[in-house]
C-alpha cells in the first residue's frame, strides 16, 4: 500500500498549537492504523510571531515562518489549522487564512 502524506500548516504554536503537534506525534501510529497505513500527517509549516521563542515542542527551524502568506502558499501545506490567540489579528491575515486555496 502507498502511504499518502497530508501536509498540515499550523497558524499558531502557543499552548493549543503545541498541543496539536504533541497529539499528532503521540497518535501517529493510531492514525496510520485507522487509515490502513495510507495516511501520514506531517507538520509542513507553522506561523509564529517569534521564531526564537522557547516552546514545549521542537520543530525544524525552517518549518517556522512569521508570514501568513508563506504558510498558505507553501506547496507542502494541504490544510491549515488556525488557533491563534493573544493579540487580535488584522483582517488581512484572517481573510488570507479563510481563502486558503487548498
Amino acid at each position: 500500500m502507498n502511504c499518502s502524506s497530508l501536509g498540515i500548516g499550523l497558524a499558531g504554536l502557543g499552548t493549543v498549537g503545541s498541543g496539536v503537534v504533541l497529539a499528532l506525534e503521540r497518535n501517529a501510529g493510531l492514525i496510520s492504523a485507522r487509515t490502513g497505513g495510507q495516511v501520514k500527517l506531517e507538520i509542513a509549516r507553522v506561523l509564529v510571531r517569534d521564531p526564537a521563542k522557547l516552546r514545549p515542542v521542537t520543530l525544524p527551524e525552517e518549518t517556522l515562518t512569521t508570514s501568513w502568506r508563506e504558510l498558505v502558499e507553501d506547496p507542502a501545506v494541504d490544510i491549515v489549522v488556525a488557533h491563534l490567540g493573544g493579540q487580535s489579528l488584522n483582517s488581512e491575515v484572517l481573510l488570507g487564512l479563510m481563502t486558503f486555496p487548498r
